[in-house]
Protein backbone atom coordinates (compact mmCIF):
# COMPACT_ATOMS: atom_id res chain seq x y z
CA UNK A 1 0.00 0.00 0.00
CA UNK A 2 1.44 3.50 -0.87
CA UNK A 3 0.56 5.82 2.53
CA UNK A 4 -1.26 8.85 2.46
CA UNK A 5 0.84 11.86 2.11
CA UNK A 6 1.27 13.51 5.91
CA UNK A 7 2.64 17.18 6.26
CA UNK A 8 5.90 17.73 8.48
CA UNK A 9 8.06 20.37 9.87
CA UNK A 10 11.22 20.08 9.29
CA UNK A 11 14.43 21.85 10.36
CA UNK A 12 17.18 21.21 7.73
CA UNK A 13 20.61 19.94 9.26
CA UNK A 14 22.88 21.82 6.83
CA UNK A 15 21.11 25.85 7.17
CA UNK A 16 18.89 25.30 10.54
CA UNK A 17 16.09 26.72 8.04
CA UNK A 18 12.58 25.56 9.40
CA UNK A 19 10.05 24.49 6.62
CA UNK A 20 6.62 22.33 6.45
CA UNK A 21 6.20 19.57 3.68
CA UNK A 22 4.51 16.86 2.50
CA UNK A 23 6.24 13.51 2.39
CA UNK A 24 4.87 9.63 2.30
CA UNK A 25 6.62 7.08 4.82
CA UNK A 26 6.15 4.38 1.54
CA UNK A 27 5.33 3.72 -2.15
CA UNK A 28 3.78 0.42 -3.99
CA UNK A 29 5.49 0.65 -7.19
CA UNK A 30 2.64 -2.43 -8.16
CA UNK A 31 -0.11 -0.01 -7.79
CA UNK A 32 1.83 3.37 -8.86
CA UNK A 33 3.69 1.62 -11.76
CA UNK A 34 3.60 5.13 -14.02
CA UNK A 35 6.09 6.61 -11.08
CA UNK A 36 9.83 7.72 -12.33
CA UNK A 37 12.76 6.99 -9.74
CA UNK A 38 12.63 11.11 -9.23
CA UNK A 39 8.86 11.17 -8.70
CA UNK A 40 9.37 8.09 -6.25
CA UNK A 41 12.12 10.16 -4.44
CA UNK A 42 10.17 13.42 -4.26
CA UNK A 43 7.34 11.57 -2.65
CA UNK A 44 9.91 9.86 0.04
CA UNK A 45 11.66 13.22 0.94
CA UNK A 46 11.28 17.10 1.65
CA UNK A 47 13.64 19.39 0.25
CA UNK A 48 14.87 22.69 2.07
CA UNK A 49 13.09 25.93 0.36
CA UNK A 50 16.64 27.93 1.16
CA UNK A 51 19.71 25.53 0.57
CA UNK A 52 18.10 22.67 -1.44
CA UNK A 53 19.00 19.91 1.17
CA UNK A 54 16.96 16.94 0.88
CA UNK A 55 15.87 14.90 3.83
CA UNK A 56 14.55 10.95 3.65
CA UNK A 57 11.57 9.68 5.79
CA UNK A 58 11.17 5.97 5.98
CA UNK A 59 11.50 5.22 2.60
CA UNK A 60 9.82 2.09 2.52
CA UNK A 61 9.40 1.04 -1.30
CA UNK A 62 7.09 -2.05 -2.54
CA UNK A 63 7.89 -3.41 -6.17
CA UNK A 64 7.04 -6.65 -7.27
CA UNK A 65 10.86 -8.23 -6.53
CA UNK A 66 9.82 -7.31 -2.78
CA UNK A 67 11.16 -4.49 -0.07
CA UNK A 68 13.68 -2.34 -1.70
Amino acid sequence: MTTAPYEVEVECPNCGTVFRDWMRDSVNLMLERAMTDDEVEEQLSVTCPHCGHREYGLGLIVDDGGLR
